[in-house]
């Protein structure tokens, strides 16, 4: 069974927790909790230095496998199932090969199981039965730690509410998580920089979040998803709170992204969303198919009038 070298975050275990916390919980709390204990050992780590955390990386990289034959992404008869009485199967006997720089759209309607697909594939939350591997490694034996080494290197997140840091400019939003990668500090401002300008931002680089708009605040939060150039974007319903306009100019950015060779899985109840993705999978209770855009119009008139209400 493959090992993963890892970044050595000192954070604290989730491993006894009972239920799995929402997707931002989880890496808002890594953020939070990746400051080491006061004199606490470095071992053979180098430490650095970020905006008053000291953050604790090892030399060692993830292991990318070369071979083209080897899925970037393979879930294997993977099922999430809930205790209770009667028990909950949110996702049954899930197989799913995504390769690299493919651009997929996991799509369905409230219930379906989007949700627990994304913290699955996120490393969020690990299957009641089955596999994941991440370029042919099994994550199922992974540490807490390890997992959230993975997620910090290989994984980036884009999520609807945009979670940028208020009190921090656009560039030091992108710079955050380039610390807890392992990225040399000497490098984390070019990347940051290169990431704003791939998103059209190099002129609001200085700003603050309030001062932006919506559809800004989500190219920072994709500029930041990509900075560590990890090998999954995983949105999550990206477009869920922009207009029609900026929705387009989003998925667009999402499109390029993809042109240029990086991984792109979207996950989302909308359909228009949806079309943008050469390949759509469809999650329905649970069990996942491969086909065209499902119709899901009945679902989005009864959808609107409920975001409205939430409004």
């Amino acid at each position: 069974m493959s090992r993963w070298p890892f970044v050595g975050h000192r954070q604290a275990s989730q491993s006894s927790q009972t239920s799995t916390p929402a997707p931002t919980e989880v890496i808002l709390r890594e953020v939070a909790e990746s400051s080491p204990a006061p004199n606490a050992p470095v071992d053979a780590a180098t430490s650095a230095q970020h905006d008053g955390l000291e953050i604790v990386t090892s030399s060692l990289i993830l292991p990318e496998t070369v071979t083209s034959d080897v899925p970037l992404i393979e879930l294997r008869d993977v099922t999430r199932s809930f205790p209770g009485d009667p028990e909950v199967q949110a996702l049954k006997a899930v197989n799913l090969k995504v390769n690299k720089g493919e651009y997929v759209s996991i799509v369905g309607h409230s219930g379906s199981g989007k949700s627990t697909m994304l913290n699955i594939l996120g490393l969020l939350d690990r299957p009641t039965v089955g596999e994941y591997r991440i370029d042919g490694h099994l994550t199922g034996s992974l540490s807490e730690e390890e997992r959230a080494a993975v997620r910090a290197q290989r994984i980036g997140f884009v999520f609807q509410a945009y979670h940028l840091m208020p009190r921090r400019s656009v560039l030091n939003n992108v710079l955050m998580p380039m610390a807890y990668a392992g990225i040399p500090r000497d490098e984390r401002h070019d990347r940051a920089v290169e990431a704003l300008e791939r998103v059209g931002l190099s002129h609001r680089i200085n700003f603050m979040p309030g001062t932006l708009s919506g559809g800004e605040r989500q190219r920072v939060a994709i500029a930041r998803a990509v900075a560590t150039r990890p090998s999954l974007l995983l949105a999550d319903e990206p477009t869920g709170a922009l207009d029609v306009n900026t929705s387009d100019q989003v998925m667009d950015l999402m499109g390029e992204l993809n042109a240029s060779g990086l991984t792109v899985m979207v996950i989302t109840h909308d359909v228009d969303v949806a079309a943008r993705a050469p390949r759509i999978v469809q999650l329905t209770d649970g069990r996942l198919t491969e086909g065209n855009v499902p119709d899901l119009s009945e679902f989005e008139a009864e959808f609107t009038p409920a975001l409205e209400v939430a409004e």
